[in-house]
């Protein structure tokens, strides 16, 4: 029994070469594993640095808006410059009065220290309305207080561009006017037909009312057009004899 149990421990001890076979898996197992892990790793990093660079990114730089100073010419149309202004910069409403004064320079500059003074007095804050209003009340043309009035009675008289470029002169002049009351203006000066026209498709916005306008009188034209030459159709030219 001896020799046989001595030949059984012998079948079980691992030859060397298996040995070596083993070895190998392990190294090639452990490759792998490195690659993997380098793999995750350098996949983590990517995505970080995607991230970082997804947070680092500037905004885009806003554009370059250089605000005049106002010195008493033409208020309406400065008013609208640093409205624009104010819009591009979120200048808040609190803030408006103090960075307008600041543009102010030598007639307005000096009506602007007076008219602090009487505030003050008053102890009164000057809000952004009573800015507006205080200097086109000063600056402003004589037409200044008939602007609501002219607006709300203009009338259509040439073709629809002219019609619009001075309805817009007057808009941008006004304050206090909702968007329902200045798209009402505008379709109640239109020519009676095209008023008619327009108010079918119910436009809520200027932008659609006159955009409903041009469309529907380009359609008059062109009817028109059509009537016209069905009642006057072209006489045609006799065409010479073939034979001849």
């Amino acid at each position: 029994r001896e020799p046989r149990r001595h030949a059984e421990h012998a079948d079980r001890t691992p030859s060397p070469r298996r040995e070596d076979q083993r070895e190998q898996w392990r190294a090639r197992e452990q490759d792998e594993n490195r690659r993997r892990e380098g793999y995750e790793h350098e996949e983590e990093f990517d995505q970080r640095s995607q991230a970082s660079t997804y947070r680092e990114r500037p905004k885009p730089d806003k554009p370059r808006f250089v605000m005049s100073t106002f010195t008493g010419s033409d208020p309406e149309a400065w008013l609208n410059r640093i409205a624009q202004y104010f819009e591009l910069n979120e200048t808040e409403g609190h803030n408006r009065v103090r960075y307008a004064a600041f543009y102010l320079d030598g007639e307005a500059n000096v009506w602007w220290q007076w008219l602090s003074m009487i505030y003050r007095r008053r102890q009164q804050i000057i809000t952004w309305a009573d800015f507006e209003r205080e200097l086109l009340t000063r600056f402003g043309t004589s037409d200044y207080h008939n602007y609501n009035e002219a607006l709300a009675r203009i009338r259509q008289i040439g073709n629809l561009h002219e019609y619009i470029k001075e309805f817009e002169q007057l808009a941008c002049r006004v304050r206090d006017w909702s968007e329902d009351a200045v798209v009402g203006a505008f379709i109640g000066g239109l020519r009676f037909d095209l008023a008619a026209e327009v108010r079918l498709e119910r436009p809520n916005t200027m932008h659609k009312a006159m955009e409903v306008a041009r469309r529907r009188e380009d359609h008059l034209v062109a009817t028109r057009r059509g009537r016209a030459d069905a009642r006057y159709p072209e006489t045609r030219r006799a065409q010479p004899d073939a034979s001849n």
